[in-house]
This record gives structure tokens, sequence and C-alpha cells, in this order.
């Protein structure tokens, strides 16, 4: 006997209802063996929609999953480009950084050698300035003694210092002579007798005394380092100017020069040759672009 069952199937939110005769043993068309087929046609239409949204599913899927593999394959060629990059600019700078290490150590090496050689000049601007300023001591000396054997040489006096005493003298009677010879004059001098010897002793103390003082005060000309343009000048116009003082001294007391060749015109003016290269050669080496 066929048996009878009212069956309710709901398939993408739709209702049907459908009697089917089950013999027993007989299939169900629930099974996942049954073809489409044997499904009624709403529900094949269920079945279908249910396939199209499986495959859609699918082919999203390869979709998600193409552009993931495109994204990787997006992110290792820009991770390797960006390798290429690192090791491009890596290269770049080890090349500037040896570059600038051959050059630092070009410029350390020069500038040691110029160092040596300034230090090796220095030296020799040195022993050149020590050998100029004996030859300057040398000079003042020499003029110093030469000054003091001038005012030894007034000292005693001469024919000259004599007559200018006698003068002297006359002067001082005629003046006491006319004032005695005035009238109701009361008169007697009390001005001392012209003293030759205290006279010629205070005229020598006073030029000792100038020599020395004028030696001592300008005895710093040259201790300057380096010496400069200035320094030379001067040191040479007081030599100078001593020896034309000590001539002067000797003509206008009528005295003849004990040293009338001591003082070497040829010998100061190669001083000064000297000492001005030397000048000239320090400034060079400070400064080159001056030189």
């Amino acid at each position: 006997m066929m048996k009878q069952r009212l069956i309710t199937v709901t398939a993408s939110g739709c209702r049907y209802s459908c009697a089917r005769n089950i013999r027993a043993g007989a299939r169900t068309w629930f099974s996942g063996n049954c073809r489409r087929e044997s499904f009624p046609k709403p529900f094949q239409n269920a079945y279908a929609f249910r396939e199209l949204s499986t495959n859609q599913k699918a082919s999203r899927q390869e979709e998600r999953e193409r552009e993931r593999m495109a994204r990787k394959a997006k992110r290792e060629a820009a991770a390797k480009k960006r390798a290429e990059m690192e090791a491009y600019i890596g290269s770049i700078n080890q090349e500037n950084i040896e570059k600038s290490r051959k050059e630092q150590e070009e410029i350390s090496k020069t500038e040691q050698e110029e160092k040596e050689k300034r230090k090796e000049a220095n030296m020799v601007h040195d022993e050149r300035r020590v050998v100029l300023l004996a030859e300057a001591g040398a000079m003042t000396r020499c003029l110093y003694r030469v000054c003091m054997r001038s005012v030894q040489t007034i000292q005693p006096g001469n024919e000259y210092d004599e007559k200018q005493f006698k003068e002297q003298e006359e002067k001082q009677m005629a003046s006491m002579a006319e004032r005695a010879t005035l009238p109701g004059a009361d008169f007697f001098s009390i001005a001392p007798p012209v003293d030759r010897k205290n006279e010629l002793s205070s005229r020598a103390a006073y030029y000792y005394s100038y020599a020395r003082e004028n030696f001592e005060q300008e005895s710093d000309c040259l201790r300057h380092d380096p010496w400069s343009d200035k320094d030379i000048e001067r040191y040479l116009f007081f030599l100078k100017k001593g020896e034309k003082t000590r001539r002067f001294l000797l003509k206008d007391y009528k005295f003849e020069d004990p040293r009338p060749d001591s003082f070497d015109k040829d010998r100061v003016q190669r001083f000064e040759k000297e000492a001005m290269e030397l000048v000239r050669d320090i400034r060079a080496l400070s400064n080159p672009t001056t030189a």
C-alpha cells in the first residue's frame, strides 16, 4: 500500500509543498546522490541559485587570490628594487667615503708637509735673526764706545775752551769795573771766578749721562719677535742719529775726531738690506696671499 506524506521544503526563502509517494527502500531526493532533474521545478531553481552562488564565491576567492599574489609580487618587486637601490646607494656612499678618506689623507699629508716646511723655514729665520741681532749689538756697542771715547776727548778741554774762559773772565771784570764807576756806587761782586776744571768736568759728566740715557732708552728697538719694518727703521734711525750727534759735538767744541772711520756705512747698509729681506720672508711665510 502506498503511503503519501506531505513534505514541506524551504529553499532560498520560499516554501514549497508537495506530496510524493514514498516506497519502502526508495531513495529520497534529499540525499546527495540525486540529480537535479529528480527535483521538482522549484527545487531545481533553488539548486541552480545555490550553484551560482558557489561559483561566484569560488571566482571571488580566485580573484582575491590573484590580487593577493599580484600584491605579493608587487611587494617583492618593490623590495627587490629597494634592495638594489640601497645596494647602489651603499656602493656610492662607500665610494664617496673612500674618496673622502683619500682626500682627507692627502690634505693631512699636504698640511703636514706644509707644517714641516714652515717649521724648517722658521728655524732658518730664527738663525738669521740671531745673526742679525748679534750684528746690531756689535754695531751698537762700537758706537757706544766711540761716543764714550769722544766724551773723554773733550773732557780736558782745548785752546778753544781756554779762549772761551778768558772771554768770560774779561766780561766779568768789565762788568764789575763799569758798576764801580757809577756815582755813589757801593758795590762788590759775589759772582765766583771762572773755574776751568769744574766747567770741563761738568760738561763731560753731562754728555756721559746723555749718551748712556739714550742708549739705554732705545735698547729695546729689536726686542720684538718677529721684526717689522718699523723696528728696523727705528733702530737704524737712532744708530745714525747717534753718530751724527757725536760728530756735531766734536765739531762744535773744535776737537779732532779720535775715530773718524768708526762708523762703517757699508756695514750699516748691509745690515739694513738683510734685515729687510728677513722681514719680507717672515711676512710671506705667515701670510702667503700678501707676499
